[in-house]
């Protein structure tokens, strides 16, 4: 096991480094003749920090917090109070989160210092959310059953920061560490971890460790984001046997046009990211190379400042929202404050 060492790091100066050269590949921008509806489904209180979402199999939609170990549970058909699901301390930080067998979540816990921006290598884990076991009935209106089982998976002993989670099977989470510029294979099942892809379109900068961060798994590719280098990217990977999680191919760089992209959503033809650096939501369109502007902070009445995760709604009548969670503009003045949000736009 490695010797902890703490790393420092700034995620809004990443923003200041990223200048492309000429040979840059971008991707022409669009904006939308009319911009979708936008519309707030809750706000948490000033100075919360929301870094990523998953969405049950009901619609309510699970938020994770950079800035506080505590994971809530809100519901968009009753959107007025976010319900309390489980506080991971001493663990400071919850990041990606991603569903593994049905209403089965898997999260990422670990140490980071939100005012002074460190994190501590190798305090992270994986911790599994079980709706479908839980452990005692409760009275809110979330539950359906009770709250639901909450229990470590998996230590990352040797990880620096992991970011984005996918789920490759329900034994595999693919886990990105942003400051290794690298792809973990987690087995929840024995709780061993390794790293499986570790490509140069994932390094961070030396100025600003925050390289690969969203990931997500689509038609045997797996899509991420690079912070660090404006990129969205894509590489072929195996989805089974023992090279699962591993590179098939090489990587394809398909735009570095954004600003500081976080985390990912992939549909049927396109790829949705929430741009926290432009507090934008972009679709970009796999087939003709271009993204359009989804959302700004300027159509949305400053609702998408700090734009953090997006993903798709479950169920016929919510299949064309998506929802947004954003840090607030990370105690940004601008916009409509230093509140972490959870929105909807109308697709």
């Amino acid at each position: 096991m490695n010797e902890p060492f703490t790393m420092h790091f700034n995620l809004l100066f990443s923003i200041s480094i990223l200048y492309l050269s000429p040979q840059t590949l971008s991707s022409p921008t669009r904006h939308l003749p009319s911009f979708p509806s936008v519309s707030l489904i809750h706000a948490f209180p000033p100075n919360s920090s929301l870094e990523n979402l998953a969405v049950r199999p009901n619609n309510q939609v699970i938020v994770t917090f950079l800035n506080e170990p505590n994971l809530h549970l809100v519901d968009p058909a009753h959107p007025t109070q976010a319900t309390f699901i489980h506080n991971f301390a001493p663990a400071t930080a919850l990041l990606g989160i991603t569903e593994g067998a049905l209403d089965v979540f898997y999260l990422a816990a670990g140490t980071y210092d939100a005012a002074t921006r460190t994190l501590t290598n190798g305090t992270f884990d994986i911790w599994e959310i079980d709706f479908t076991s839980p452990i005692h009935p409760s009275t809110s209106p979330s539950w359906t059953n009770g709250k639901p089982k909450v229990e470590k998976v998996a230590h990352l002993s040797t990880a620096s920061l992991p970011n984005g989670l996918a789920t490759l099977s329900s034994r595999y989470v693919l886990a990105a560490d942003s400051a290794l510029g690298a792809v973990l294979r987690v087995d929840v099942s024995t709780g061993k971890s390794q790293i499986v892809i570790q490509d140069a379109t994932m390094a961070p900068t030396p100025v600003a460790p925050f390289g690969v961060n969203g990931l997500r798994i689509r038609g045997g590719y797996l899509y991420y984001t690079n912070s660090d280098i404006n990129a969205l990217v894509r590489i072929p990977i195996y989805l089974k046997g023992e090279k699962a999680g591993t590179a098939r191919g090489k990587a394809e760089v398909l735009s570095r046009d954004f600003e500081l992209p976080d985390d990912i959503e992939v549909g049927t033809e396109e790829v949705y990211v929430a741009e926290n650096g432009g507090s934008k939501v972009i679709v970009f369109n796999l087939k003709d190379k271009v993204k359009k502007v989804l959302a700004s902070k300027e159509s949305s009445g400053g609702l998408t400042v700090g734009s953090t995760s997006v993903r798709l709604a479950r169920g016929e009548k919510s299949k064309k929202d998506l929802y947004v969670t954003t840090s607030g503009g990370e105690g940004s003045t601008g916009g409509v404050g230093s509140s972490g949000k959870l929105l909807k736009i109308k697709l």
